[in-house]
């Protein structure tokens, strides 16, 4: 993101722009979002939260996850009930 400039996205977005950013080539923005969902997962600590972070972890890595952070996340979001 341009210096200065801090856009609000909600938490359900921030796992979207993650994927698309990595996958577009664009790391710093998948960065950025990274560090800014995972100051929300961390601060809640909930399964789901945290799976949704080690998703975004690996996509942050253009999708390129090593298979214990991808069974982390697959974990996490099992133990989740389901949202309402």
């Amino acid at each position: 993101m341009a210096a200065g400039l801090h856009l609000f996205a909600s938490a359900w977005a921030l796992p979207e722009l993650i994927e698309a950013a990595a996958r577009s080539g664009n790391a710093q923005v998948a960065t950025d979002a990274l560090h800014r969902l995972a100051e929300m997962t961390q601060a809640g600590g909930t399964d789901f939260g945290l799976g949704l972070e080690a998703l975004a972890k690996i996509f942050a890595k253009l999708g390129i996850g090593s298979r214990r952070e991808l069974h982390a996340a697959l974990a996490n979001l099992a133990q989740q009930d389901q949202p309402t």
